[in-house]
């Protein structure tokens, strides 16, 4: 009877499982024939009908989509790279550097401040928003980098919050041997830390660089000029141009569709590179295994 229940709770999970998969994938599925699909096979021949193999596979449309007029994802690739390189480097080295402290060292005010980095956790982006604007356009900064770049100088809290709790499980007899020996902080931290943080880093790291190369909000506002636009203002200024040409019975939603698949791998080749360091960066425990 036992065994019987437990047969049946094994398929109703897998048919839950398997359920979830196919609705997840079913998007991804659609962009994929939608992209490979002629403009007139796709809004002439079958109209509102849902396309499932197309009758003529058109790798162009990756091509065309990439070097379409009025579009330069190469300098947008370009721009995308300088924030993505100076926030993941920056981002990652400074909040190693603070969650260290945190974790670590012991100085007045630790637990008030680390209260009140958490406190910074709990506030939506969009009641920054204004604000931090205001202090970017006094400093007459709008339409550069800076304001996508200098934050990051500073530690990100989140960030800081997930290798100090990491940082908690790592023995600290390493560092109080170290100590003894006659090692200072810096030493302890290039030496002994530094070594334990790699999990946490590279999933951090990951978190990172698919939060920037993605991130339209932050160059939307501080952004002007098309010579500074990123991948993902210049992918949706394409998309704009789509309904735009929706209009004129011509659209261009397999292109849009390619385009987006081709800015899509390079997150999916960097997610699977660090997957295995990403998930036991992300288990709290894991330092105590390091």
């Amino acid at each position: 009877m036992v065994r019987k229940q437990r047969t049946v709770a094994s398929v109703f999970r897998l048919f839950f499982i398997y359920a979830f998969i196919v609705v997840v994938a079913f998007p991804l599925l659609n962009m994929i024939i939608t992209s490979l699909t002629g403009e007139r096979e796709l809004f002439g021949e079958v109209g509102s009908k849902m396309l499932w193999i197309p009758k003529e596979i058109r790798w162009d449309n990756f091509v065309r989509a990439m070097t379409f007029k009025n579009m330069n994802f190469v300098r947008a690739f370009k721009n995308t790279m300088i924030i993505l390189c100076w926030n993941v480097f920056f981002g990652v080295a400074s909040s190693a550097f603070v969650a260290y402290g945190f974790g670590v060292l012991n100085f007045p005010g630790k637990r008030f401040l680390f209260l009140l980095l958490l406190g910074t956790m709990m506030l939506p982006q969009q009641v920054k928003l204004v604000p931090t604007f205001v202090i970017w356009s006094k400093l007459r900064l709008v339409d550069t980098f800076a304001p996508l770049c200098v934050g990051s100088l500073f530690g990100l809290p989140y960030y800081i919050f997930l290798i100090r709790q990491f940082m908690m499980g790592v023995p600290r007899e390493y560092m109080d041997a170290a100590k003894i020996d006659g090692a200072n902080n810096y030493s302890i931290f290039f030496r002994i830390a530094l070594p334990q943080m790699v999990p946490v880093l590279t999933a951090i790291g990951v978190l990172q660089i698919i939060g920037q190369w993605k991130n339209l909000l932050g160059p939307v506002i501080y952004l002007r000029s098309a010579a500074k636009f990123t991948l993902a203002m210049e992918l949706n200024k394409f998309q704009q141009m789509t309904r735009l040409t929706e209009f004129s019975g011509v659209p261009l939603t397999n292109l849009l569709m390619a385009a987006s698949i081709v800015l899509m791998i390079p997150m999916l080749i960097v997610f699977i590179a660090g997957q295995k360091h990403f998930m036991k960066g992300l288990d709290i425990s894991a330092g105590l295994k390091g």
